[in-house]
């Protein structure tokens, strides 16, 4: 393959739960040497016009990153990530989303049926944290078969490398049980970040015969692609986790408080 990109396609700036700008999300990523980056905040996308400018200026300036527009929606079932081809695309749709509320998986699927994007299911298997279980996830595949296609599944989640073995054993088994399942996604590593020190825990190394030059090509890519090479870069240390959680935390708080204020007051 003539072109390799390294891509960190799970994250939150402080417009939800994390402690970064979409601007300096996107610095940190360039300067790490990740070259594709997604914004995907909980259930809203207030930072994706700041997050596509910054990249925007960061082309501008000779440094090639691409940037992902994306939303990480909060299901009855579980978390699920969508990622888009443009930024107007994935605002429009989190129009339909609940901010207070666990959406309707369905209802998701609906909405987001007519854009052209890209899902990946998030930690799976994975406890507290608002995972698909393996029986809801086989669930999910045999209700939406057109969406599977177009789905990954996030077998590194740089948020739970450090976190007890005992509760990552269902966890772990994901490589295993996405083959014996016939399921066969693509599997990707992620950060999950929250914070500076969480960018690029976990990414991904995909690998394409043409030039990836912007969003619309990368999801293409997602869409045709036998995946890549899933690995960790680093593993956070006990400070850097609790300074990541603390921002899980608060940012639930300042996430709702936002969202009640930007449904009183529209942009």
């Amino acid at each position: 393959m003539k072109y390799s990109y390294t891509c960190d396609l799970h994250g939150h700036s402080y417009y939800s739960d994390g402690k970064c700008s979409p601007e300096e999300i996107s610095n940190i990523a360039f300067d790490i040497g990740i070259s594709v980056i997604a914004l995907t905040d909980h259930d809203i996308t207030y930072g994706l016009d700041e997050f596509e400018s910054s990249i925007k200026k960061l082309n501008e300036n000779g440094k090639n990153i691409i940037g992902i527009p994306g939303i990480e929606v909060t299901t009855e079932v579980g978390h699920i990530i969508l990622l888009f081809e443009d930024t107007k695309d994935a605002k429009e749709f989190s129009e339909t989303v609940h901010i207070e509320q666990k959406n309707d998986l369905k209802t998701v699927i609906k909405n987001s049926s007519k854009y052209n994007k890209y899902i990946i299911i998030p930690h799976v298997e994975i406890p507290y944290i608002g995972s698909f279980s393996f029986e809801s996830l086989a669930k999910f595949f045999k209700e939406f078969p057109k969406e599977m296609l177009h789905t990954g599944l996030e077998i590194i989640n740089g948020e739970s490398l450090t976190m007890p073995k005992f509760l990552l054993k269902k966890h772990k088994t994901l490589i295993h049980k996405n083959q014996q399942s016939g399921w066969n996604r693509n599997l990707f590593a992620n950060s999950d970040h929250h914070s500076k020190h969480g960018i690029g825990v976990g990414v991904t190394e995909i690998k394409s015969e043409k030039e990836i030059k912007n969003a619309k090509d990368f999801i293409h890519l997602l869409k045709t692609s036998k995946g890549g090479v899933a690995k960790t870069q680093k593993i956070l240390s006990k400070t850097e986790l609790l300074t990541e959680y603390s921002y899980i935390i608060s940012g639930v708080i300042r996430k709702k408080i936002f969202g009640r204020r930007a449904r009183k007051n529209p942009l």
